[in-house]
């Protein structure tokens, strides 16, 4: 059913442009079952909120006016519109680019797993969200679209390399956008964007088929949000696992938004707090007392909280990951840009892609097992550190949102851009990655500038239901803005 059908008569009868941009995919999911709502108001809604957003944030790669068909209509999120991001999840005929020339124009050939989870649930896709050239920065920028810009503050940057879903979601453009996360890609914009970020288990998202799981397991798949529900919501329709899936992880009984509603988190946990920073940057004094001021209303709900100070190493475990994550990313590149007629240099690649290119022309075998052996050996070390806890709860960031005009200049040494480029967006986050475990970012707090300030829960694998009731409560406790000031 196409955007100009059979609900023309009722169009915005009851979908005002407010009620659209402060409605969550569960409502209008509702909304649309019940009739209160049709899906083509819906869709018309979300088209225009988008390309008004957009003009502002500059957070879409591509946008489109006609109206996803589901492949069910009675998908649980029938309906509801959301964007795919450039890196992974794409579903077939839809432009593929990796936020990088060398892929311009391309469309995708075949839907990922990913892509079929969001059509089985009948999700409405407007559009493709802005990601950096392959996900290789901590700002969402690159040479398709430019700089994607903050919905609480434009001249700040809404983080990477999911900060296109991030602005998207934060400025009311969609309740919900796809992302991904292989150092903190996922957890970092939600902190820096005012959004419900969350992380799931290796093996509960499926990247397949024509790719194998990111960097070996590193990478991940889900959407970004406003609220703990749609968390829920969009976990389920992503949660299913696939034939030659190389990591699966036991699917629980009933769905995740279904528990929700079974009560609290059942029980004291024992919960590890980290305030201090890693890598050799220091938690800023805001962020720490808003952790301090969460683990203080975890001990009140009864629960056993004690600081942690976390045993991973500094910068090699990212290092690691990164050696790991591009290991013949330049055999790739010069593959297809052969196939093209050209070659990888300036006219093709940005400056940070252009040095990871080069530095991946360096990972021969030996490097990168070695790497693989670092980060097993990071792995196990943190997992027993952790082994005693249910919750971990530490930083998403050291700091709120820089100015876009204040980071660092790009670098021709990619070791250096990690240092000076990566870490200080994902020093809090690259360890969930590495051990596989689920995690979360939620907007518990603002700066005194009144930037969001992201609060991370890391839960043991498997736990996303227990992240989920947590999240749940600090919903209720302390409910955080769903559109910033700047979207409204």
């Amino acid at each position: 059913m196409g955007a100009g059908s059979n609900n023309n008569a009722r169009l915005f009868s009851g979908m005002t442009p407010e009620t659209y941009s402060r409605s969550d995919a569960t409502t209008l999911a509702q909304m649309i079952r019940s009739g209160e709502a049709g899906r083509d108001e819906v869709h018309e809604a979300a088209v225009r909120a988008a390309a008004a957003a957009n003009a502002k944030f500059n957070f879409a790669l591509a946008l489109k006016a006609d109206a996803s068909e589901p492949t069910r209509e009675d998908g649980a999120l029938c309906g509801v519109p959301t964007l795919i991001k450039d890196i992974n999840g794409h579903i077939a005929g839809d432009p593929v680019c990796f936020g990088s020339r060398l892929y311009q124009c391309q469309t995708s050939a075949q839907s990922s797993h990913v892509g079929l989870g969001i059509q089985r649930a009948g999700m409405d896709v407007i559009g493709v969200s802005s990601a950096p050239e392959f996900s290789l920065e901590g700002h969402t920028s690159n040479l398709l679209t430019g700089d994607v810009r903050n919905p609480w503050a434009t001249e700040r940057s809404p983080g990477g390399s999911s900060g296109g879903a991030a602005a998207a979601v934060a400025s009311g453009a969609v309740p919900v956008a796809h992302g991904s996360d292989i150092a903190g890609s996922i957890r970092v914009p939600a902190a820096w964007c005012g959004c419900v970020g969350l992380k799931p288990s290796r093996g509960r998202v499926s990247s397949g088929p024509a790719k194998d799981e990111g960097g070996f397991g590193l990478a991940t798949n889900m959407f970004l949000t406003r609220t703990v529900r749609d968390a829920a919501a969009t976990l389920d329709a992503l949660s299913r696992p696939f034939p030659g899936d190389p990591f699966r992880i036991p699917t629980p009984e009933g769905s995740f938004l279904a528990s929700l509603g079974n009560g609290g988190v059942g029980g004291s946990l024992r919960i590890a707090v980290s305030v201090e920073g890693r890598m050799g940057i220091p938690v800023e004094p805001e962020t720490a007392a808003a952790l301090r001021d969460v683990a203080g209303l975890l001990e009140q709900a009864g629960h056993f909280v004690e600081e942690f100070g976390d045993p991973l190493d500094g910068i090699e475990s990212l290092v690691a990951l990164t050696e790991v994550w591009l290991a013949g990313f330049a055999d790739q590149s010069d593959r297809v840009a052969t196939a093209q007629g050209r070659k990888i240099d300036e006219t093709v690649f940005g400056p940070v892609a252009l040095a990871a290119y080069e530095w991946s022309r360096r990972i021969d075998l030996a490097h990168f097992l070695a790497a693989i052996d670092h980060l097993n050996r990071s792995r196990r070390q943190m997992g027993e550190a952790l082994e005693a806890y249910d919750i971990w709860l530490s930083p998403v960031t050291p700091a709120a949102a820089p100015r876009i005009a204040d980071l660092p200049t790009p670098s021709t040494d990619f070791r250096d851009h990690i240092e000076r480029g990566m870490a200080p967006a994902f020093q809090h986050t690259v360890a969930q990655n590495v051990l596989g475990l689920p995690a979360m970012s939620l907007p518990l707090a603002r700066h005194s500038d009144g930037r969001p300030i992201g609060v991370q829960l890391t839960a043991q694998a498997g736990r996303e239901d227990l992240l989920l009731h947590l999240a749940a409560f600090f919903e209720e406790t302390r409910p955080w803005p769903l559109i910033p000031p700047e979207a409204r």
